[in-house]
This record gives C-alpha cells, structure tokens and sequence, in this order.
C-alpha cells in the first residue's frame, strides 16, 4: 500500500511540475537567471527539455546585446528568478 501511494504522489508532484512549465511557456514568463560567475541575465522563459537540463529562451538581454533565441545549459545556472501569477483554483 506504501509504495502505490509514493507512486500516486511522485505522479501528482510530475503532474504539477509539467503544468508549472507548460504555463511558464505560454505566458512567455520574463525570468531572471543567476549564473555561476555571479551574473545575470534576463529572458522570457520558452521551454525546458525532458532531462531539465537545457533551458530555451527568447529576448536574452547579456552584455553583447540582445539574442532572439538561446539556449542554457542548466548546469551553469544558480537559479531562476520570476513572477507568476497564480489563478483561481490553482495550487
């Protein structure tokens, strides 16, 4: 009974995370993202791949300009800092 209900929590947790990204990419959610060697940048959030290990953006705002379409690599990222409005009826 123990492991059908870590099964039932691990798929609710999955469930709530692919919906967090769907509606991040569809509000095109302008973001923050910290960098290991203390900078940052800002974007708008696009899409995240399977293994959460490349994060695609639009508009990257760096020190050279801006980039209309970039990807980053998770490993080099510290954090993502964003604002998302919760509607009703969400979790």
């Amino acid at each position: 009974m123990a492991e059908n209900n870590k099964k039932s929590t691990a798929y609710i947790q999955r469930m709530r995370t692919l919906k967090f990204y769907q509606k991040m990419a569809s509000a095109r959610i302008p973001i923050t993202v910290y960098l290991h060697d203390q900078r940052e940048v800002k974007a708008e959030f696009g899409a995240i791949d399977s293994s959460e290990s490349k994060l695609a953006v639009s508009n990257l705002q760096t020190d050279w300009g801006v980039i209309n379409r970039a990807v980053i690599r998770t490993g080099d990222v510290v954090g993502i800092e964003y604002n998302l409005v919760q509607e009703e009826g969400e979790l």
